[in-house]
Formats: C-alpha cells, structure tokens, sequence
C-alpha cells in the first residue's frame, strides 16, 4: 500500500509540473502567423519580455522606446525619458519576448495592403482579423482598450464627437506602436490603428501615450 502511494505521488507532482511547465513557457514561445511575408506574433506582448496568455488579451501598455510597462491602473502617467535622442525603438528597450520585436512602418504597411489582405471584424470578441488572401491565414489582433496621455482630447465615434481626459480608456479603438518615430516631429511616432467597424490605418501620436506592442519575428 505504501509503495503505491509513493508512486501515485510521484506521479501527481510529476503531472503538475509538467503542465505549470507548459503554461510557463507559452508565455516566452509562439508559433506566428505569416501575413503578406510578415511573420507577426498571434498574441501582444504583456509583461516585458513574455506573451499574454491568449490572442483575446489586450497585454500591457507601453510608452514609446521604454522597456517598461504603463501600469493604467496605479495612475502612473510619468513620461518614459529612453524615446528622447533615438529614432527608432532601441533593441535593449524592447519588451518583446526573444525572437521577436516591434515592427517597422513598412512591416506595418504591409498588413494594411487591401490586394493582399482582407480585413474583418470578429462577430464576438472586439478582435480586428486580417487575413492573408494568398494562404488563407490569419491574425487577430484585439480592438479595444485605446489609453492616451494627452489632455481635452476629442474623438469621432460614430455620429458624435466625445472628449477625452489623460489616462481614459476607450472602447473598440486600439493603437499598437510601431520602431520608428515620425520625422516630422520627434514626440511622436508611427503607429497602427484598428477600431471596430473602422478601416485599420497608420498614422503617428506622441510618445507619452500608451500602446500595446504586436511584435514580429527577428
């Protein structure tokens, strides 16, 4: 009767292991999608250097070229200083986990591309789909949870123009940061907009703001 016990034992603790294993290294590893030749990751990016747990999470937010994330929740809207002298996102300031980075504009682009990519809205989730008219394959990226730092800021949604306040989260926008800063003015940077029931669309906003990352494969 010991003996089985020991071995049932073993056997438990062996199981558990296993599977906290497996859950562990999902957040460090994915299998990406490509989309018109981009290898994108199918999950954002949550704390620095690890994948959130399912495409449907939105992950954390980040300012632009600053390692560490935005934590909404504590207030803390303090400017990340790391984005002031460089141009594109610095590789040590990357949270992505590794193998991955944050894409460039034309990386970017290449996703808003409508003779190879079609694009949709999941019926469910507040999820953007794009997929790949060549392969069939897609990438979910989610829709909602937009954060900005910026005061008395106003936004169209649908027949109304509403305004915003520094650290509002709005529903069915989201914005993802692309390594490049827009040259015309160096508080901002590129960005990739999808909103729902809206054409996805790049354009630039300042660095202070906070962004969820969608990196690609190195």
């Amino acid at each position: 009767m010991r003996k089985v016990v020991v071995i049932t034992l073993i056997f438990c603790v062996s199981a558990t292991m296993k599977l906290f294993a497996q859950i562990d290294s999902s957040f460090y590893y994915d299998k990406g999608v490509v989309i018109n030749g981009v290898k994108w990751a199918t999950r954002n990016v949550g704390e620095p250097g690890r994948f959130v747990e399912t495409y449907i999470q939105t992950g954390e937010y980040y300012q632009w070229n600053c390692r560490r994330s935005w934590r909404i929740e504590n207030k803390n809207y303090t400017a990340c200083d790391s984005y002031r002298e460089d141009t594109v996102w610095a590789p040590q300031n990357d949270p992505s986990p590794r193998g991955w980075r944050i894409p460039s504009l034309q990386e970017i682009q290449s996703l808003l591309d409508t003779t190879k990519v079609l694009h949709y809205d999941h019926p469910s989730y507040k999820i953007k789909i794009f997929v790949d008219k060549s392969t069939g394959d897609s990438l979910m990226l989610p829709n909602q949870g937009y954060c900005h730092s910026e005061p008395n800021f106003y936004l169209s949604l649908g027949d109304q123009v509403v305004e915003f306040y520094a650290g509002d989260l709005i529903a069915d926008i989201a914005v993802y940061w692309s390594n490049s800063i827009y040259y015309a003015n160096r508080t901002k940077s590129n960005v990739f907009t999808v909103a729902r029931g809206g054409h996805p669309f790049w354009s630039h906003r300042n660095n202070r703001n906070g962004y969820f990352i969608r990196p690609v494969a190195e």
